[in-house]
């Protein structure tokens, strides 16, 4: 896949960062150990919600500009930080 294709998104619990692709809101609302619990979400569409999402576990959105997006929960590498891969996976 190209780098215009992915990208990667750090962030913290208690924030939402936004990804350039698909635009998507990410909040992380609480993480442990092996676990993260998450939102996302998009202006003007409903939520998914994933709880307690381990390592490798991924949702698909569908936004209007970039199609199907895959959202996986990538690696962990601070208890408090978790970073997502954000790809698309079907155009729009």
């Amino acid at each position: 896949m190209s780098q215009d294709n992915e990208e990667y998104v750090r962030t913290h619990v208690g924030i939402s960062s936004t990804s350039k692709i698909g635009k998507l809101i990410i909040s992380v609302q609480e993480t442990d150990y092996s676990t993260v619990s998450f939102v996302i979400g998009r202006t003007g569409f409903p939520n998914v919600i994933c709880g307690n999402a381990k390592v490798g576990e991924a949702v698909l959105f569908e936004t209007p500009d970039d199609g199907i997006v895959e959202v996986r929960f990538y690696h962990h590498p601070k208890r408090d930080e978790p970073v997502f891969r954000i790809a698309r996976v079907a155009p729009a």
